[in-house]
């Protein structure tokens, strides 16, 4: 969606979240790591727990309610923030689907990609696959069950036609939990810096994907819970209808 934040909100949550001490970030691990993902960006995650005024936009900015509209749900909860840094050199992020790594139990899952600078394809802006998200459950298996080589193959020359966008200051991409989607190396000389917000319809449930899933990570997504639960931990707040009371941490 073009321009649906202000500028000065951008430059706001950018001030907000390069305040974060650097070291949550390993600022600039991503260069010389080994596995293809992590050498794409560094990362914070929970952002909105570690700067008051990112907890504010997540809280107050509309984008939850816009997300309600777009999944045709009554209530939004969020599952988790991140701050995305791709240095110059940065590496490409391989094609993914998102909810892979989501144990949930609905498909009403929705990313808000916020980049916090004008953002080129060549500087790594986000590239999805149209209509991807429509995969059967078993053609998304065997897809991202290839190899890099081979999955990079399937979308060439696929169906799903690559849309790459350029992103001005104040543009939001928005793609489902299943939507394949990708980002080319950084080329360019400046930072990527990318805040996003993953949201859930509110009353999705955990489940457990597969028996050898550990339990333990549910600890640092939604601590406190358990498989077959609602997801409505404290760090996963409702967000729309707006609650009365903002968290606080």
């Amino acid at each position: 969606m073009k321009r649906l934040i202000t500028e000065d909100i951008i430059a706001v949550i950018n001030e907000a979240i390069q305040g974060i001490p650097k070291a949550s970030m390993h600022a600039g691990d991503c260069l010389s790591a080994k596995d293809p993902y992590l050498r794409a960006f560094d990362k914070i995650a929970n952002v909105w727990t570690r700067a008051p005024m990112v907890r504010d936009f997540v809280f107050n900015s509309g984008i939850a309610q816009f997300a309600a509209s777009l999944m045709r749900v009554d209530g939004i909860r969020l599952s988790h923030d991140q701050f995305l840094n791709k240095p110059a050199g940065a590496s490409a992020t391989p094609i993914h689907a998102d909810q892979f790594h989501w144990p949930v139990s609905s498909e009403k899952t929705l990313t808000a990609w916020i980049p916090l600078q004008s953002t080129s394809p060549e500087m790594g802006a986000i590239r999805y696959f149209d209509g991807s998200h429509l995969l059967d459950v078993r053609q998304r298996e065997k897809v991202s069950g290839g190899t890099s080589e081979s999955v990079m193959k399937y979308f060439k020359f696929g169906p799903f036609p690559e849309v790459a966008s350029h992103f001005g200051v104040g543009d939001v991409g928005f793609h489902t939990g299943w939507t394949f989607h990708r980002a080319a190396a950084n080329t360019q000389s400046n930072t990527r810096s990318v805040y996003t917000a993953v949201m859930m319809e509110d009353g999705i449930r955990i489940v457990r994907p597969c028996e050898t899933f550990p339990e333990g990570m549910l600890n640092n997504w939604c601590p406190g819970q358990g498989f077959g639960e609602a997801l409505s931990s404290r760090l996963n707040p409702l967000l729309f209808p707006r609650s009365n009371s903002i968290p606080a941490f």
